[in-house]
């Protein structure tokens, strides 16, 4: 019984088949909670056949079977064709000889190349409970992203132990000078991965700019709060998040106690990423963020962007961080103090008044 609607099958009696059901809406959960207690109550069978999908499904769990509740069968390709001589044919319909081992091993590896798919390769025929993961932003976003940065000023600086910022800061009074608001979000770290700080320029009726990113290693956190703080007293307007998870904690702390209304931690937690996420999706959906070119030395911010990836196959959005090839040592922390910033401008949303002419111009 395929079928979207569980209450659409909830009048029926007897053994129950459910073909797909690693696919079904919202991981298969409002079905099985509408058709078990229907099925089980005069001792009818449940039974659900599926490739797996991703590990927030009912029928991940299901098949996890921690307790032995459940009558559990598996079968890949390789127990099919060694075991019950499933036949498979050659890119030209001709059955591949399988009568020994060697020729079965060398059917399999042949088909394999044939499917030609090395990413589905695990989950459609050894069965393997992969998940579904796909880029939380596409990369054309990405591409539009930088297209709107074309021509705006970019710096990325890295910080090992303890060095001056002072042209930073300059630079960030001037640009607050003209009216914009500075938006800080600020991913901590000790040592092991980046402390990133990443800020954008806001102003009325214009994408954000990604001005500065400020990659931090092996400095101490007085030092880093020292740096946020200079950020924040760059002008009365701006706002910011931080990560006041784990180490992070002590620092949010203080920096709330500092800048009640405009300052805020931030716990990161499964919903605390998918609200990161949102934010965003929200930005380069709506091309509300400009990011520097996808060329040379600024590529690896578009890139650990990309590495932040999504599991919606099942009830809920799942978020995982992959490698970003163009940084090492990062877990997607620059992404993730970009959603920072996003969400500190989202939650205070109103901007600086642009500084008044002091002279009226001519033929005012």
């Amino acid at each position: 019984l395929p079928g979207r609607n569980p209450d659409a099958l909830a009048g029926r009696t007897g053994n129950m088949i459910l073909t797909e059901f690693g696919l079904y809406p919202k991981g298969g959960h409002p079905h099985w909670d509408v058709l078990f207690p229907i099925t089980t109550r005069k001792g009818f069978k449940f039974i659900m056949i599926s490739t797996p999908r991703g590990k927030n499904t009912k029928f991940y769990e299901v098949c996890q079977n921690p307790d032995g509740y459940y009558s559990v069968h598996f079968c890949d390709i390789y127990k099919s064709v060694f075991e019950e001589g499933y036949q498979l044919y050659d890119a030209k319909g001709n059955p591949f000889p399988q009568h020994t081992r060697q020729e079965q091993e060398l059917a399999i590896a042949t088909f394999r190349k044939i499917y030609n798919s090395e990413s589905k390769w695990a989950r459609e025929y050894e069965c393997q409970f992969t998940g579904d993961l796909s880029s939380l932003i596409p990369w054309a976003q990405l591409e539009r992203a930088a297209d709107l940065g074309t021509g705006l000023p970019f710096d990325v600086v890295r910080v090992d132990g303890e060095q001056p910022l002072s042209d930073l800061f300059s630079v960030l009074k001037l640009e607050a000078s003209g009216g914009a608001r500075i938006e800080v979000g600020w991913d901590v770290a000790r040592r092991g991965h980046y402390s990133s700080i990443w800020l954008n320029i806001a102003r009325h009726g214009r994408p954000k700019h990604l001005r500065f990113n400020v990659l931090l290693h092996n400095c101490p956190f007085e030092t880093q709060r020292q740096f946020v703080r200079a950020c924040m007293d760059a002008q009365r307007y701006s706002v910011g998040h931080g990560d006041s998870t784990g180490l992070g904690m002590e620092s949010n702390e203080v920096l709330e106690k500092l800048y009640r209304d405009r300052w805020s931690g931030f716990t990161f937690t499964a919903t605390g990423k998918r609200e990161i996420a949102s934010a965003l999706v929200t930005a380069f959906g709506d091309g509300g963020q400009s990011l520097p070119p996808l060329a040379g030395a600024t590529k690896y911010v578009a890139t650990d962007i990309y590495a932040i990836q999504k599991d919606d196959t099942g009830a809920n959005l799942n978020i995982e961080e992959t490698p970003n090839p163009l940084l090492e040592g990062s877990h997607c922390d620059v992404a993730y103090s970009g959603g920072l910033a996003r969400v500190a401008g989202s939650k205070n949303a109103v901007l600086p008044v642009p500084t008044p002419l002091l002279t009226k111009p001519a033929g005012w």
